[in-house]
């Protein structure tokens, strides 16, 4: 990763947040990449999770 190259980040506190879209995001970044986050939260977006 470049961010790693450019910025100090500590590989043990990453975090993915987002509203609207950006939660939508976090919920697959999320989903994708499990290994690489401690945590999420996902604001302002919605799925339906039950079928009708």
């Amino acid at each position: 990763m470049q961010l790693k190259k450019r910025y100090s980040i500590d590989q043990q506190q990453i975090h993915s947040v987002g509203f609207s879209n950006g939660g939508a995001s976090s919920v697959a970044l999320a989903s994708t990449y499990p290994h690489l986050l401690v945590g999420m939260a996902a604001m302002g977006w919605m799925t339906r999770l039950c079928s009708q």
